[in-house]
């Protein structure tokens, strides 16, 4: 069976959506907390608190899983059509992320007193710098998934794309030894590895500044700041490999289509 990339357009559609709604659910927030400020609406504290880091834990998910998605699109197309093709691939999905970037970083840059266009300004090299920074996370979990291949390949005189191919179009989940599945769990390790070393250093200053002085709400809250990260980690996975068996049944229709004999009229 064949591997086939995403429909590019489609894949912009989904990205779009994506980002807006991001953009919107932290807009919400920022509403909500400039109206409690305000005094036009009535809320507590507390309240308000676990409604922004709510919404802060939601926002961390779509981040992390959207560049999932976009690391497997860019892997897969990779393995179909080449390297240019990948990287084009990578450029139009990610730009649909400026519809987060842009009205996020103009808002915040308006809070530290910039006018609009000073804003504006600060923005481009912001947007530039965060694509950039996402295409290096998404070579990196790719070079790393890799490697197994990379090996078999040199020992095989083959192309370790070829191998890459042929195993990862095998439906399997938990089979690590399959180099197709092992390659899905290092990039969704690699892409995670991040915000599980903030949740560490995090805990680790905690306990610094406040030592033995430390509540039962405390220590929960600590202890879901290392799982959420792995837990991430893991739906990363099935959502990786679910855009992956989409690919393969688009694949195998495909196929199916060209094997159906051709009656003449």
């Amino acid at each position: 069976m064949n591997i086939k990339a995403p429909r590019t357009e489609r894949c912009v559609l989904w990205f779009s959506i994506t980002f807006l709604l991001q953009y919107l659910l932290e807009h919400a927030v920022y509403m909500l907390t400039d109206a409690a400020y305000s005094g036009k609406l009535m809320i507590t504290a507390p309240m308000l608190n676990a409604v922004r880091l709510t919404v802060q834990h939601l926002i961390e998910a779509v981040e992390l899983l959207s560049l999932a998605a976009v690391l497997t699109v860019v892997l897969l197309t990779l393995l179909e059509q080449g390297k240019l093709k990948a990287l084009k691939s990578f450029g139009i999905i990610a730009a649909t992320k400026l519809i987060y970037i842009v009205p996020h970083y103009y808002m915040t840059y308006l809070s530290y007193a910039y006018d609009s266009i000073e804003a504006l300004l600060l923005v481009i090299p912001t947007a530039l710098g965060l694509l950039l920074l996402m295409l290096g996370e998404i070579s990196a979990a790719i070079f790393l998934a890799a490697i197994p291949s990379g090996a078999a390949a040199k020992q095989n005189g083959s192309d370790w794309r070829d191998v890459l191919s042929e195993e990862i179009a095998v439906r399997e989940l938990t089979d690590v030894g399959n180099r197709g599945t092992a390659a899905l769990a290092i990039a969704a390790a690699v892409i995670t590895v991040k915000s599980f070393v903030m949740a560490i250093i995090d805990t680790v200053s905690f306990f610094i500044d406040y030592g033995t002085g430390y509540s039962s709400a405390d220590v929960f809250s600590i202890l879901f700041a290392l799982v959420y990260p792995l837990a991430l980690m893991v739906i990363a996975y099935i959502l990786m490999q679910a855009i992956k068996i989409r690919t393969l049944e688009a694949a195998s229709s495909i196929d199916d289509e060209e094997d159906e004999p051709k009656t003449e009229e």
